[in-house]
């Protein structure tokens, strides 16, 4: 499980028994403002992708704003991520409320930018291996 807080980062929580219980919540590396992530199972692979508004190296500019838009991959169940990419950093705009579609070989994201009413954002899953 993956929790958005004021602290500047997510926290994360593991279940081994089918989501009954839920270990102690404990901070992730995700640096982020107070916005959600969005996280989905990989059909082809199992693994997990990640979307978050990630605030490791943000500059004045960014901070406090959900941008930039991140994805990034777990092979494990979400102990360790991989292949960080930014999918969004456009100036002035902000990225929020993910929505996650596989639709074949493509990963479809659906998300808020304020002023617009829905951004669009594909790419192809290989690229996440890249």
């Amino acid at each position: 499980m993956l929790c958005r807080t004021n602290e500047g980062r997510h926290y994360q929580s593991f279940s081994s028994d089918g989501a009954e219980t839920w270990s102690p919540s404990t901070p992730t590396p995700f640096v982020s403002p107070c916005s959600p992530a969005s996280i989905e199972r990989i059909p082809h692979t199992g693994d997990l992708m990640l979307v978050w508004n990630d605030h490791r190296d943000v500059d004045d500019a960014h901070r406090g704003k959900r941008s930039p838009l991140n994805v990034a991959i777990s092979r494990d169940e979400g102990k360790t991520w991989e292949h960080d990419k930014i999918l969004g950093d456009i100036p002035g705009h902000e990225y929020s409320y993910t929505a996650i579609e596989f639709v074949g070989d493509r990963v479809v994201l659906g998300h808020y930018v304020p002023g617009a009413i829905q951004q669009i954002t594909l790419f192809d899953v290989d690229w996440l291996y890249e």
